[in-house]
């Protein structure tokens, strides 16, 4: 565990559906989960998201209002609310 986290991440590589009003809805792929949050993989995202932006994301048929914490790249870090 980094020095940093609070929790621990674990590889996870799965479907998940966004929904945000910057882009209606779109299927991406995660990249991690912890207890916190999650790692979703799509670079498009940082060019449509800011830190601080709420959205839904859907994940194994569970969906979860959740807040955009941190933006690579890669894609978009995502805690749970």
């Amino acid at each position: 565990m980094s020095g940093f986290r609070r929790f621990g991440r674990k590889p996870f590589v799965g479907a998940v559906k966004l929904q945000h009003d910057a882009f209606g809805e779109m299927y991406a792929e995660t990249q991690d989960v912890s207890e916190s949050g999650l790692f979703v993989r799509d670079a498009n995202l940082r060019e449509q998201l800011n830190v601080g932006d709420l959205l839904n994301a859907t994940l194994e048929n569970i969906q979860h209002e959740m807040k955009v914490v941190r933006l690579t790249r890669e894609g978009a870090g995502l805690a749970f609310v």
